[in-house]
């Protein structure tokens, strides 16, 4: 089945893990983890200038190296 879910503006990366879409936003220099069964947003952080690249930690769920044009 498909379906959409409102992603940030600006998304320039996407991570999925599970049912979690770690998505890199340029327009507020965020990265957000999106709920894939329901779209809600888990949570959003601040991170460098223009991030891009995505990668999870070895051995940890939610935690994520991101890689950034500045």
């Amino acid at each position: 089945e498909q379906r959409r879910i409102p992603a940030p503006v600006m998304a320039s990366g996407l991570l999925i893990s599970g049912d979690v879409a770690f998505v890199a936003e340029q327009a507020r220099d965020t990265v957000a983890a999106l709920s894939l069964p329901d779209g809600a947003e888990r949570w959003r952080t601040p991170v460098a200038a223009n991030p891009r690249e995505l990668a999870l930690l070895p051995g940890t769920p939610e935690r994520l190296a991101v890689g950034s044009l500045q």
